[in-house]
């Protein structure tokens, strides 16, 4: 379970929406919508690559999202934009569950947004939601010691992948905009991974689910839904050369 693409940096979003729109709710959809689908949701390239069992990994991934507030088919609105900034650090955990490959990890995060439009300025800082997530193996990924995994040829497999994310991250009931989603939310994941080369390249299909408890304390004692949502993926990934 290798996540090779390590450092997310950079990325720009453009929201097209009308300039009535409240400022609060803009900004709470450019934060939390990288948050819950970047940092816990369809995984990138190659993120499920076996690792050696009885061995622990440890990852970090940054994003760097800044959106800008535009009005439909005109240039963007002067100073009505925002930025977020998202680090992850996952904890990893390999061991065998038969003869196959399993694993466990925790992820967990720290989140900062900052916007600024005609209503005046949001800023808010935070944990987000962690996460733990349970890796099995279906087929083409043994278990295999560091030993054995410096042997190994890489063949296809599929595996998989249950995340649950508890509310345990920052939120304020009586705010606008929260680093902390505050339902339970569960994502079920199966990835099928193929490779017809021995591991120079790889075409990786992902498809699962994310499913959500209410929030009984949105906006006060508001309760917030959040109806089922899918997930798909589709990677292509090539090697250049023997090292990268």
């Amino acid at each position: 379970m290798r996540r090779l693409l390590l450092v997310h940096f950079a990325e720009r979003t453009f929201w097209i929406t009308p300039t009535k729109t409240p400022l609060s709710i803009v900004v709470a959809l450019v934060t939390l919508f990288p948050v819950t689908t970047r940092g816990q949701g369809a995984p990138a390239a190659r993120d499920f690559l076996n690792t050696p069992v009885n061995a622990g990994s440890f990852f970090v991934d940054f994003l760097n999202n800044e959106a800008e507030i535009v009005a439909a088919s005109d240039p963007p609105l002067p100073n009505n934009e925002t930025v977020s900034r998202l680090g992850l650090a996952t904890i990893l955990w390999s061991f065998p569950l038969g003869n196959r490959y399993g694993g466990v990890s925790l992820t967990g995060g720290y989140t900062s947004v900052k916007g600024t439009g005609p209503l005046g300025n949001v800023e808010a800082s935070g944990f987000s939601d962690p996460g733990i997530t349970f890796h099995a193996n279906i087929f083409g990924a043994p278990a295999l010691n560091k030993d054995q995994y410096a042997q190994a040829i890489p063949q296809s497999f599929s595996s998989f992948h249950l995340t649950v994310n508890a509310p345990l991250g920052s939120y304020d009931r009586n705010s606008a905009v929260n680093t902390g989603a505050n339902p339970w939310a569960f994502n079920p994941l199966v990835n099928l991974c193929i490779t017809p080369d021995k591991g120079v390249l790889w075409i990786e299909l992902y498809a699962g689910a994310r499913f959500f408890t209410h929030n009984h304390a949105f906006q006060g004692n508001n309760q917030l839904s959040q109806d089922p949502l899918g997930i798909f993926a589709l990677h292509y990934s090539h090697n250049i050369g023997k090292r990268m």
